[in-house]
């Protein structure tokens, strides 16, 4: 009696491969396996029709995890059950089939990153003009300051919104700080600044809107001499310790005054009325004068007026007599 026996040879199994999906692979670089995704999503290649066992081995800072794959309507892709944390992962799948043969894929190494420190811009040191903190300044090109910058981060932009428009200008990195100047002068006004960063592996975060308001000109509307006796505005008056007053706009902080060119000065105050009045405090010999004063706003703008008046206290006592040949009596010299 013959019997047979019929069996197969199965010696081959192609080796399999694992990668990133390719929507996974974020940041600017699409083939450098980093991503910002925490559960990313990796698709299996080169798996036989045969194989009935796939295994994942996941090592992270010297941990292994192991995890058995189910083939689904989409393949054999791999999807981690929860976020990953930040750092650089191995993953390596064995395949096995029927017949016992086993292959293992080449290691594929992947860096998770998926977070990015908030920046913060400011003006730099020294373009507060103003109060210090105030975020008012009178330079038309002032310099800010962008911190808390990763070290991954490969695109720093800055959007400014002035006037209800915005757009989007470069920082530039420089002696180990990120920095940005406007391009060109700003107008008078105030503005919005947010900073957008991203980094390699292209998560973006944008920083908390930063006000700052521009004011480059100040100026002295008017210089009133209060005691202007004789003929209106013509700056000439007959009291020795005049009054003057000083018109300046509302965000003036300081208004001093000097009589002698500059070398005393005298800083005058708001009065009750709101009104910047400066009295003489010395009694001035007849003469011409100039008051020259100087106001200063509140983000540092200085302005200068002068105003040339005359002191006049004394007049000549007139006399009266007749004219020569005019008294015909006896006593001429009456």
């Amino acid at each position: 009696m013959t019997e047979t026996l019929n069996f197969t040879i199965d010696i081959t199994l192609m080796t399999p491969t694992i990668e990133l999906a390719p929507d996974q692979d974020t940041g600017q670089n699409k083939n450098d396996n980093l991503t910002s995704v925490t559960q990313p999503v990796f698709v299996l290649g080169s798996i036989d029709i045969d194989v009935r066992h796939v295994e994942l081995s996941i090592e992270h800072n010297g941990t292994f995890k192991t995890v058995v794959l189910t083939e689904s309507a989409d393949g054999w892709p791999y999807r981690p059950d929860s976020a990953l944390a930040d750092g650089s992962y191995t993953f390596t799948v064995t395949v096995t089939d029927v017949a016992g043969n086993q292959q293992t894929s080449a290691p594929l190494k992947v860096t998770i990153d998926g977070t990015l420190t908030t920046p913060v811009i400011e003006l730099a040191a020294g373009e507060d003009s103003g109060t210090v903190g105030d975020r008012l300044t009178n330079h038309d090109r002032p310099v800010f300051d962008i911190r808390q910058v990763d070290s991954d981060v490969t695109r720093v932009m800055v959007k400014v919104t002035y006037n209800g428009k915005t757009h989007e200008e470069a920082a530039v990195f420089t002696n180990g700080q990120w920095r940005f100047t406007p391009s060109a002068s700003w107008a008078d006004g105030s503005y919005q600044l947010a900073v957008v960063v991203e980094d390699l592996a292209g998560n973006v975060k944008e920083s908390a809107p930063f006000e700052v308001r521009i004011d480059t000109t100040t100026t002295i509307n008017n210089i009133v001499l209060l005691n202007d006796t004789g003929v209106q505005n013509d700056q000439l008056t007959n009291v020795a310790k005049p009054s003057f007053r000083i018109d300046v706009p509302g965000d003036v902080v300081q208004v001093r005054v000097t009589l002698d060119g500059g070398a005393n000065w005298n800083v005058i105050r708001k009065n009750a009325d709101g009104q910047w009045i400066f009295d003489s405090p010395n009694t001035l010999v007849d003469g011409t004068y100039t008051l020259r004063v100087e106001a200063t706003d509140e983000a540092g703008n200085i302005a200068n007026k002068d105003l040339v008046f005359n002191i006049d206290t004394n007049i000549q006592v007139p006399t009266i007599a007749l004219d020569a040949g005019q008294d015909t009596g006896a006593n001429t010299a009456r």
